[in-house]
């Protein structure tokens, strides 16, 4: 073997070894960049399925403390026009009552009759017109005060306390019927309260 053959063979063998390396190196950076690049990728879809998710999370929120709103604002209007009603009623027969001068029976049941039509016009309007929006219990309950504050006020207005024993005490039966009623109101109010407390 000459030296030019050893030199030839050994500029080969240099030149080969040149030609891998720069072969592993561009091997190594062209996997490198496809790396670089799936990992902006998989970034970019992970960032997105996080804003999705935050997205839906808020967009569920506002749902429900829009939701929340409108159901206090409904219950506290119905409650409102609960405590009016009740109060209506109690007054047809009070326990105690001031007579003023000039004004006949039939003049102050009447002017008490008609605080009554005109509670009682609230709270049917409130609850009948918003019916599907009260849960069924509570529509219940409150389809039964109606209806026992109207009879309350039926015997009341037909009524004679002079000629009917039993005038005071339906009163009492009837108004404590009535406070049954708005008791169970209640309760069902302060039960939504505690649960909208929980799901906080």
């Amino acid at each position: 073997m000459t030296i030019e053959c050893s030199l030839s063979f050994l500029t080969q063998l240099i030149l080969a070894g040149a030609i891998a390396g720069v072969g592993l190196y561009l091997k190594s950076y062209i996997l490198k960049k496809a790396e670089n690049s799936a990992t902006k990728e998989d970034i970019r879809e992970l960032t997105g399925r996080v804003e999705a998710i935050k997205h839906e999370f808020a967009t569920r929120l506002h749902v429900r403390q829009v939701r929340y709103e409108r159901e206090y604002d409904l219950l506290v209007d119905i409650w409102e026009k609960v405590v009016a009603l009740r109060d209506a009623t109690v007054r047809l027969r009070p326990e105690s009552d001031t007579i003023q001068e000039g004004v006949s029976d039939s003049e102050r049941k009447a002017q008490r009759v008609k605080i009554y039509m005109a509670a009682g016009r609230e709270f049917y309007l409130a609850y009948e017109n918003r019916k599907p929006f009260f849960p069924e219990p509570l529509y219940t309950q409150l389809s039964t005060l109606i209806k026992r504050t109207w009879r309350e006020t039926v015997q009341y207005k037909h009524g004679d306390p002079n000629k009917q024993p039993e005038y005071w005490d339906q009163a009492v039966k009837n108004l404590t019927e009535v406070d049954e009623s708005c008791a169970a109101i209640e309760q069902f109010i302060r039960e939504r309260a505690r649960r909208w407390e929980m799901d906080e």
